[in-house]
């Protein structure tokens, strides 16, 4: 008698009832029957798809150790002793160790790919603030150099919403010449990044559509006050300085 995970049926019997198939396990001259079909489990890994899987009734397939889950509607260590006294029962001589909750076991597989995407997180929100930053400080000392050009324009009839937009899409211009170096170069080096991805393509077209949009609106924003300080210009006062 065997049991195997869905996985395991899927491979060998796609479409089809795994129940009553027989399977030749290992060195063993007689075939096994399938009695039932277990959920898949993820052994390898909570990033890793669930791996066929079979299980033997232990007289079939002595093991030196063996991993006893018990299910509970108390919290789980409140029943450790009455666990411990059960076994014990049936086998004085048997060690009982390693006993933990399964979200105890749970979170220490994923306190590592946690903690890597927590970094990657902080790391994103960085260089997502220093690029806003960044083209509001280019924005502002481009309009600062650009007085005498602004003051003059605003003499020749510009008017100050000309003076707004003209900033306005000098900043959305820079962020879409940054946006489509970033895309190419993102859409090339995502294949380091696919070793921490997990049902995720390392090509994710909404990652790659909505990107995009959140820096034009950034640098709008950014955009937005170097604009704004384009428009308080006085140009006699700026060309007297000149």
């Amino acid at each position: 008698m065997v049991v195997v995970n869905r996985a395991f049926a899927r491979r060998f019997w796609p479409g089809d009832n795994a129940i009553g198939k027989t399977i030749l396990i290992g060195r063993n001259t007689a075939f096994s029957q399938v009695i039932g079909v277990a959920g898949d489990v993820h052994n390898q890994g909570l990033a890793e798809d669930p791996e066929p899987q079979l299980w033997l009734p232990f007289p079939q397939l002595p093991w030196g150790d063996m991993n006893l889950l018990v299910r509970t509607a108390v919290p789980p260590m409140s029943l450790a002793a009455a666990v411990h006294a059960q076994i014990s029962a049936v086998d004085p001589d048997q060690p009982v160790t390693g006993i933990q909750p399964v979200d105890d076991l749970m979170d220490t597989n994923r306190a590592q790919p946690r903690f890597t995407m927590l970094l990657l997180g902080l790391f994103s929100v960085t260089a997502l603030a220093l690029a806003a930053i960044g083209l509001a400080a280019t924005l502002a000392w481009t309009v600062l150099q650009r007085r005498q050009e602004l003051a003059i324009r605003l003499a020749l009839g510009a008017s100050y919403d000309n003076l707004f937009w003209l900033v306005i899409r000098q900043g959305l211009l820079l962020a879409v010449s940054g946006i489509a170096i970033g895309w190419i170069a993102g859409f090339g080096l995502t294949r380091v990044m696919a070793g921490v991805l997990y049902k995720t393509s390392a090509h994710d077209l909404s990652t790659f559509a909505v990107a995009p949009i959140v820096f034009l609106v950034i640098a709008w924003f950014a955009s937005y006050l170097p604009a704004r300080r384009a428009t308080s210009v006085n140009p006699i006062e700026t060309l007297k300085e000149g």
